[in-house]
């Protein structure tokens, strides 16, 4: 458990839109979801950068592509984070911000960056 920042690196997931399949009357992971998955496991990088406790901030550092909508990154990207068991939940009380951008300096993938947030406080009124 840490409450420190943690920088890594993944490879470009698939969009949004190619995540699932339906099958019959289900909906189940796509091949190239399934394969992005697979990849970043292979990588090793989740398991080596420990669990992040508590409230945090994300942030996602993306090669630039001029083909695709930046907004269809996140969606896999938060929720390998999640299953991999390196963020609690991507839910409100955990997740305070996202913040996605388009980066010059990197050739492919994207640099995730997470740090800890204050904690949600509920206002009353």
């Amino acid at each position: 458990m840490t409450s420190r920042t943690v920088t890594l690196w993944l490879p470009t997931p698939p969009s949004t839109n190619a995540l699932f399949v339906v099958a019959g009357r289900r909906r189940v992971k796509s091949k190239k979801y399934t394969a992005w998955i697979d990849a970043v496991a292979a990588l090793g990088s989740l398991a080596d950068c420990g669990f992040v406790h508590g409230a945090v901030s994300i942030s996602y550092e993306v090669a630039e592509n001029g083909r695709r909508d930046i907004g269809n990154y996140e969606k896999p990207l938060t929720d390998l984070l999640v299953s991999a068991g390196v963020i609690e939940s991507d839910r409100c009380a955990c997740v305070r911000k996202i913040t996605i951008e388009w980066s010059h300096d990197l050739d492919d993938g994207v640099q995730v960056t997470i740090v800890p947030a204050p904690p949600w406080v509920k206002r009353r009124g």
